[in-house]
């Protein structure tokens, strides 16, 4: 799949691939039957967990927060903020 007829590497599936399992999409096409390929895919694809999940907790954390008033910096500040 990764190659084209002429034995050239197809960079626009290997794209695809590499953004798909990003994005936490299937892998499309036949892999390679080399071990090497196995341990390069396999490898790839934990990053690829690891970082989206990551991302992916932060991201529902961020949103979750509720947002912090500003703190007052001057006197001036504070006293408006104690009695408003």
């Amino acid at each position: 799949m990764w190659q084209s007829q002429y034995g050239q590497l197809n960079t626009g599936a290997v794209i695809m691939e590499v953004v798909g399992s990003l994005l936490s999409q299937g892998l499309y096409g036949r892999l390679s039957t080399s071990q090497s390929n196995h341990i390069l895919v396999g490898s790839w694809l934990f990053f690829g967990v690891v970082v989206g999940t990551g991302y992916r907790g932060s991201l529902i954390a961020s949103l979750n927060l509720p947002r912090q008033p500003r703190r007052p910096e001057t006197v001036e500040e504070l006293v408006t903020a104690v009695k408003g």
